[in-house]
Order: C-alpha cells, then structure tokens, then sequence
C-alpha cells in the first residue's frame, strides 16, 4: 500500500489537471458535440439494457415461464438491436466531425505560437521534433480526448446501470459483480506512472526519429557528394534501435497491466457465471434470469474494462498535451500596430537611417559577444561589417531584426522626412529586407518569391528588381522567365543565381532598409560590385548594411565597420 501512495504522489496531480485543463479550451468549443454523443451514448447504453431484461422475457416466454407475446417481445429485441447499431453509427459520425475540427484547431494554434515565439527561444526545438509535436502529439491529443472521455463516461454510465439493474434482481450477485473493482482500480494506478515515464521516453525518441530523417533529407545533396551513406544508414538504425526499445518497452507496461486487469475480469466473469448456475440448480431463478445475469455481468465487466483500458489512451493523451503547452507557453514576440507601416509610409521617399548606441549583447550570461557597439547607416549608404568568423557580425543583424534582444544600450530607425524615431523591436521587422547567407527562396516560381514581401508588385516591377539585381539576364531566358517554377533548397539554380534573385526581392519590397548577410558571396566580382552600384543609385533611397570579407567590396561602401573584441571601430578607408 505504501508504494501505491508513491507511485500516486509521482504523478503530480497538478501538472495532470494542467494538461486536461489546456486540452478542455479546445474541446469546450465544441461541448454542444459533445453533449450529443453523451446523451446519445446513454440512450444506446439504455437500449442494450433493455435488450438484456428483453431476452430474459424472450427466453422465458419461449420455456413457458412467461405468458409474453413471443412476437411482441421478438420486435421489441430486433428494435433495440437495430437502434443501438443507428445510434453507434451517428456517434462515429460524430466523434469523427468534432475530432478532425479540434485536430485542426489545436494544430492551428500551436503552428501560430511556433510562427510568434521568441526566435531565441525556438531554436532550442529541433525541427523535426517540432514537427513531431505538431502533427503527431496533437493528432494525438485531439484523437484521444474525443474518444476516451465520451467513452469514460458513458461505460460508467453503463457500469452504474448494469450493476443496479443486477441489483435489483440478486443483491448477492451484484456483490459479486462488484468484487473485482477494488483491486482493478489498485493494479491500473499503480502502472500508471510507469506508463507515464515510457511513454514520454517513445515521444521522445519519436521526435528524435522525425528530426534525423528531417535533417538527413534536408542535406542529402551534402551526404551523397561526400559519400555518407553507409554512415547515415548506422546512424538511423541507432536512432531506429532507440524508438524500438522505448515503444516495446512502453507496451510492455501497457500490456502487463491489460493482463492483470483481464484476470481480475475473468475471475468476476466466471464467479458471476458460476454462482448463476448455482442459484438456477437450487431453484431460485429461472432460465431467463441466467441469462440476464450473465449478459449483465458481461456488459458491467466490459464496461469497467473499457474505463480501465483508457488509462493508457488518457496518459498518451496528457504526455501529448505536455508536450505541445511546451511550445504553446513560449514567451510570444509583441504585434505590430501599424505604426512601423506609417513609419515606412512617411520616410517612403527620403528614406531612414540606422542607428546603433552602445549595443551590448551575450548569448550567455557569463559569455559576452558585443559590448558597447555603435554604428549608423544613411539612405544611399552601403555599410559593411568585416571581421573573422563568430567576432559577431551576423549577431549585430539578428539584433536589427530583434531576433535576439541586446543586454544594454538601444537601437532605432530615424525618418528623414520629419526626424520621427522608432526603437527597434519585433514590430519593427517590416522596416528590413534581409538576405541570409543561406538558402531563402521557397518551392514555387520566382514570381511567387518575388511577391512574398510586396504582393501586389506588377511583373513589370518584378523584372525591373531583378535588373537591379543583375538577375534578369539568366531569368529572362529560363522556358517561363519569371513564372519559372524552382524546388526546395533552390533546386534549378546555382547558388548565384539564387542570391541574386533572394537580393531582388529584397530590392522590390517597400522596405527602406535591406540587410545582406553574405548574400554576394557566391556571385562573381564585377556582377557584384554593378548590383551594388544599382543599390546606391535607387530612386527611393534605401539604406543596405551587408557582411563581406571581399576587400573590392569594401571599396564600393560608404564605410566599414571592423567587427572584433567583441566591440565594432570604424575602418579608415
């Protein structure tokens, strides 16, 4: 018994109502649903009853016992049958509509707080565990919810009728029915925490799964030009391993305490049966009665099996739901409301400057990677940052687009128009056109990319950037020029073609300052050195702050800021 009260205080019942708190918000939405199926699984409930004390009269009535009409009580039993196969029929239709609806809302939600999560705070999610969670944990949760608790209440529903029904006939035999519920309950509790901890090592192991396979085709084009297959194929039969063991070994509880509850069961089962057949042998009852008694103690045992057998589908649930309030909790990123737009609007034409004042910044507490930063950038103007790798030049970007936030000083975009200030923040984000080092164009046609940042932008418009870009020569003779469909990870182009075409985009959007974190590096010097002349001599002003190491580059900038020891000195050129 003491180690029954442990294993219930290692449940934490907090963190449990937690959980089927943050999974009621989504289900009340659809409690009306919900509603129906109960009393719709207590009408079916009441019909199966009734069909049980039908057959006793059935059978007496044909033994001679009864005076019933066979005909009468013979429909009556089909009806009932018939009603209880309509009634299972509507409840499917039911738990299928509400189920799919509170899947799509719960993925919705999580996929929104994934999208407005803190950046810093996101990346510590692989993605491919993140995409575990939000399509495997939510089907699972919403799957689970819209199944167990409808049927958890309507089997005990059923438990309680069955066992008064049986009551009513035979106090001794409803005892007897009743004899195996303590202990059942004991024997499922106790599995119930170990049941937990496996199922959160399968979900982990799981989301490990999801993750290499993300990752490996992500970079199969790396893995088959250095030869890595035969590496990966250990790799993933490790990761296989892994989810092997932690899902047989979750099924191992699963099925330990199916067993023991199904003993239990069958003890009742056979006790109920065989002091059935006592009593008709002593006189006391007749044929129908039996039958009755055992039909009923089928159905109480069935039933309160089928609560007991929940307790793996109510844990898969919480585990489920625990693992998705992770992401749903994630501190959110502030909105915008409107004023960087109007910002945008009003410095359209004179275009906005930049503004860095002592910009201290550390990833970690007690490891500093900028201290006391100052720079500014001026419409017209490309500024560059140079320095060695990791000094902290792509950090001073990420802290332009408020991806992380500084430990100290302040930075802000200033309008040449009326000198009107705006301190950097999320919100702010609509002000920058950032080109990544990386991969940034999406599966689609050039154009699609193109209008990702100005959707109503004309073709015209369109192949007007991708000149300034130096990018319409090579897109203009692709078989649909600007409608060209090209695939994931840019497949279809080089990576200079892509930079270019990442970088006219930027150019087309209405934002007045364009950052280019490397974007040049793949593109050859004098077609580099021309896009950035075509930069500078835009008619709306645009202020262009980028990352180079190429000292040709460094020529064309108006200044250069030398990123190292952790601060950034202005360069003499």
């Amino acid at each position: 018994m003491k180690r029954f009260v442990e294993e219930l205080k290692s449940l934490s019942a907090r963190e449990l109502a937690d959980e089927l708190k943050w999974i009621w918000k989504y289900v009340k939405e659809y409690k009306y649903y919900l509603v129906l199926y109960l009393v719709l699984g207590f009408i079916a409930t009441a019909f199966g009853l009734a069909g049980s004390v039908i057959s006793k009269k059935l059978i007496n009535a044909v033994t001679g016992t009864d005076s019933s009409s066979l005909v009468t009580l013979g429909c009556l039993y089909a009806g009932f049958g018939l009603a209880s196969v309509l009634l299972n029929a509507v409840l499917s239709r039911i738990s299928a509509v509400s189920s799919t609806n509170v899947t799509k809302n719960i993925r919705q939600d999580v996929f929104s707080r994934v999208m407005s999560a803190k950046w810093q705070d996101f990346v510590s999610f692989r993605s491919g565990d993140i995409l575990n969670r939000v399509n495997n944990d939510v089907s699972t949760v919403s799957a689970s919810v819209l199944n167990w608790i409808p049927t958890f209440i309507t089997k005990s529903f059923q438990f309680v009728c069955a066992f008064f029904l049986i009551l009513h006939y035979d106090a001794a035999m409803a005892l007897i029915a009743l004899l195996g519920t303590p202990a059942t309950v004991i024997a499922s509790a106790f599995f119930v925490s170990k049941l937990r901890e496996r199922t959160k090592k399968a979900r982990s192991a799981s989301s490990e799964l999801v993750a290499f396979l993300s990752e490996t085709f992500r970079g199969i084009h790396n893995i088959k030009a250095f030869d890595l297959k035969s590496d990966f194929d250990v790799r993933f039969k490790m990761v296989q391993s892994t989810l092997t063991e932690a899902l047989l070994s979750q099924n191992k509880i699963a099925v330990v305490s199916s067993v023991i509850v199904s003993v239990f069961g069958l003890v009742v089962s056979y006790s109920c049966f065989g002091f059935a057949v006592y009593r008709l042998w002593a006189g006391v009852i007749d044929f129908g009665t039996m039958a009755m008694f055992i039909q009923l103690s089928s159905v109480l045992s069935g039933a309160f099996g089928a609560i007991v057998s929940l307790i793996p589908n109510a844990v898969n649930s919480a585990v489920s739901a625990s693992r998705l309030m992770e992401i749903t909790q994630l501190e959110t990123e502030s909105t915008d409301s409107g004023q960087t737009e109007r910002f945008i609007r009003n410095n359209r034409d004179c275009g906005v400057s930049v503004k860095i004042s002592d910009i201290s910044f550390s990833y970690e507490d007690d490891e500093p990677v900028l201290h006391d930063v100052n720079l500014h950038a001026e419409p017209g103007e490309i500024v560059a940052l140079v320095g060695r790798s990791g000094a902290g030049k792509t950090t001073i970007l990420r802290l332009l687009l408020s991806l992380v936030s500084p430990v100290g000083g302040n930075a802000f975009l200033l309008g040449l128009n009326n000198g009107e200030r705006l301190d950097i923040s999320e919100c702010t984000r609509r002000a920058f056109s950032y080109v990544p080092q990386g991969h940034s164009l999406f599966s689609g046609s050039i154009a699609e990319n193109m209008r990702m940042l100005r959707p109503n932008a004309s073709d015209e418009e369109i192949v007007h950037a991708l000149k300034t870009a130096c990018a319409y020569d090579f897109v203009s003779k692709m078989p649909n020029g600007i409608h060209t469909v090209i695939g994931e990870d840019n497949f279809g182009l080089s990576e200079g073609q892509a930079q270019r075409i990442a970088i006219a985009r930027a150019i087309l959007s209405d934002s007045p300052v364009i950052l280019l974190d490397e974007s040049t590096s793949a593109i050859d010097l004098t077609t580099e050195k021309q896009l950035l002349e075509n930069i500078k001599s835009l008619s709306k002003k645009k202020t262009c702050i980028l990352i180079t190491h190429k000292t040709s580059v460094m020529e064309i900038c108006s200044r250069v800021y030398l990123v190292e020891d952790f601060t950034v000195t202005e360069k003499q050129k």
